[in-house]
């Protein structure tokens, strides 16, 4: 999907629901017909390319139209041999192909790293749900938080993506305690504030808790898998899970960190802008010599125009969108629904009556 604002990467985000819209409105629910009378999807429209290809499509017929009255009421000779429109027509073919399969490429893996990240989550959750013991309400209640943050870790990933940092969104914050970037550190990460090597007296050290709070605005996710480390690493110092069960929980931590990476990698890696506009110019010169080499079909050639523009700009345009699938555009990935539902999967592993995990509005407005 295109942005609204410029960045490094020439992409930035449609705009957030309002206070009145729900995520969900963006999301279609099928593609196939509910019943006889129900309406034709080949005549839908919301959710579709149609309202961001219709300008140049107009555009296009337009000139069309002007070059047909130019010949046909005035005389003017601009007919050029259809000979000529065979060979870019292979060209602008190559290129769209190209276009269209590297975007669906970048919307089928990110799914695919959202199913591998919702796995992960469930895995570990369990792990630490079912294989570390507590003694008292302390240590349950610790354990509860690190479940939390394992639900805050996906909410912050989703929010990453779609470039809202920090934690003033509803969804997020009610999962993190007050003091998440105030608590004492880790003994796991005291070393960051140990006394420096006198050989690197040019280095201003810094505590961990400055170095938190310098990273508030920007990788929440990564804060959340230092904090679910090092509770880890703390129930294995006082063995309260075996070696192997730790082993396989830091293993799923990494895991998690690498699809984060993925997803980053998607999000700032787009289509190079070189050949991007140069296929936007290569379609723009095709539709603008298509009149003159159908101009002897007279007024018919109009319509005819506009189906072809439709068709080569759509391509294009859906290209761009399914791009980046991380924001609110209709056709990107439903990432709220999917946050939602690994909330729901956790929160069976709570007594019927632990509510700790439940928000009672839905909503990722800002806090």
């Amino acid at each position: 999907m295109r942005f609204q604002k410029l960045n490094i990467t020439g992409l930035s985000f449609k705009k957030k629901p309002s206070e009145n819209e729900s995520p969900e409105h963006y999301i279609p629910s099928t593609y196939k017909n509910e019943g006889f009378f129900s309406w034709p999807v080949i005549l839908s429209y919301k959710g579709t390319v149609i309202p961001k290809i219709m300008l140049p499509v107009l555009i296009m017929t337009a000139f069309s139209s002007l070059i047909t009255v130019l010949y046909k009421e005035f005389g003017y000779g601009l007919d050029i041999s259809s000979s000529v429109l065979p060979s870019i027509s292979v060209v602008v073919g190559l290129m769209l192909v190209f276009r269209t399969n590297t975007s669906y490429d970048r919307y089928y893996e990110g799914r695919r790293l959202w199913s591998d990240l919702s796995s992960c989550i469930q895995n570990l959750s369990r792990g630490i749900w079912l294989s570390i013991s507590v003694n008292n309400d302390l240590e349950r209640l610790e354990k509860i938080q690190t479940i939390k943050y394992l639900i805050a870790l996906t909410i912050a990933i989703k929010h990453h993506l779609r470039e809202e940092y920090g934690r003033k969104w509803n969804d997020l914050d009610y999962l993190l305690p007050p003091d998440f970037l105030t608590a004492t550190p880790s003994p796991a990460l005291t070393p960051l504030t140990a006394t420096p090597s006198p050989t690197l007296t040019l280095i201003t050290p810094i505590s961990i808790n400055t170095a938190l709070q310098l990273q508030e605005d920007y990788n929440y996710p990564l804060l959340l898998t230092h904090k679910i480390h090092s509770y880890l690493v703390k129930c294995r110092k006082t063995d309260k899970t075996d070696t192997v069960t730790h082993n396989n929980m830091i293993s799923v931590i990494s895991q998690i960190i690498s699809i984060l990476n993925s997803l980053e990698r998607i999000l700032h890696t787009p289509i190079p802008f070189a050949y991007y506009t140069h296929m936007k110019q290569v379609i723009y010169v095709y539709c603008l010599i298509l009149p003159f080499t159908s101009i002897k079909l007279g007024y018919i050639q109009i319509p005819i125009v506009f189906v072809i523009s439709f068709m080569l700009f759509g391509i294009l345009e859906i290209g761009d969108e399914i791009e980046n699938p991380f924001g609110y555009d209709y056709n990107d990935l439903p990432l709220d629904e999917i946050c939602k539902k690994i909330r729901k999967d956790i929160e069976l592993f709570t007594p019927n009556n632990e509510s700790c995990f439940r928000l009672s509005s839905d909503s990722n407005t800002v806090a």
